[in-house]
């Protein structure tokens, strides 16, 4: 049976007034062991992972039931539900109190909470430039929250002060491409880079014989092109998106950074981000290297 539908009972007779305590007067639900059978099979199941830690609690086995907590904090907090973690902390410090690891818990969403304002100001500085420049149309609202998600975590982003970061999101341009879309080939010179904000790109070459290499695969954070950008050099290799899903990159060209930039100081902070994140000498080490 699905939860759904367990949690959808309702009484045999309509107009009954459900008891408020003896095991004679409840309604039938899952036990611990269905709970779980349910978790394994689809363990993202949040409602069935609190049903579960409310039942190990009620059988006094409270270390097991805040684990079960814990996980249900964590995916509250994946989805911006800070409010319902908070909430269901109380209710785990009243369980248990004065429990070093939930006073934890409740201190980190504290930290959440301050970046939230940080998080929205930049998620809306981002879609104002996939509005204006992605086509043929810009991202929504979940999607805007998924790509910055992916951003923000990256050792690129998390390193850049709040006006270098501003700097990045008005100068880019947001691009997708599909799946085995080329990016850039080759010996190209094109004075730009890219920050993948989602999917998989490739650095490609090709061995003696014609079989075809994947130098390396650039991740959400990573960013390609960066001597392109800074030092006017050529593309070290072709760059393509891989076959499995539509890539999104945000683009940084010369010309939009010198119209965008107000402080030097701030375009400098974010070269030397780029040129220490960026992999264009790994790429070329591995063209020039010796080949399988």
């Amino acid at each position: 049976m699905a939860l759904r539908d367990l949690f959808r009972r309702k009484p045999t007779t309509p107009d009954a007034v459900r008891p408020t305590g003896g095991a004679a007067g409840r309604q039938p639900g899952p036990d611990v062991s269905d709970l779980r059978a349910m978790l394994r099979a689809r363990p993202d199941q949040a409602a069935a992972r609190l049903l579960l830690a409310d039942r190990l609690a009620q059988r006094g086995e409270i270390e097991n039931a805040i684990i079960e907590y814990f996980s249900v904090v964590d995916s509250y907090v994946e989805n911006d539900l800070h409010g319902k973690a908070v909430r269901l902390l109380g209710r785990v410090s009243e369980l248990a109190p004065g429990r070093a690891d939930v006073l934890e818990h409740l201190a980190k969403l504290s930290g959440i909470d301050a970046t939230l304002a940080r998080r929205d100001l930049h998620i809306a500085r981002l879609a104002r430039r996939a509005a204006e420049t992605l086509e043929p149309a810009s991202l929504g609202a979940a999607e805007l929250r998924r790509l910055w998600n992916e951003l923000g975590a990256s050792p690129l982003v998390t390193q850049l002060d709040d006006a270098s970061l501003a700097l990045l999101f008005a100068a880019c341009e947001v691009q997708r491409f599909s799946p085995l879309s080329v990016v850039v080939r080759a010996g190209q010179w094109q004075p730009r880079c890219c920050l993948v904000a989602e999917g998989v790109i490739e650095a490609r070459s090709m061995s003696p014989d014609g079989t075809p290499l994947t130098l390396l695969r650039f991740l959400p954070g990573d960013v390609i092109g960066d001597r392109a950008l800074l030092e006017d050099a050529p593309w070290p290799a072709e760059y393509r998106t891989a076959d499995d899903e539509t890539t999104t990159v945000l683009r940084l060209t010369r010309r939009r950074l010198a119209e965008r930039a107000q402080d030097a100081r701030h375009v400098e902070l974010l070269f030397d981000a780029l040129r220490r994140h960026g992999r264009d000498r790994d790429v070329e080490a591995m063209v020039r290297g010796p080949r399988p």
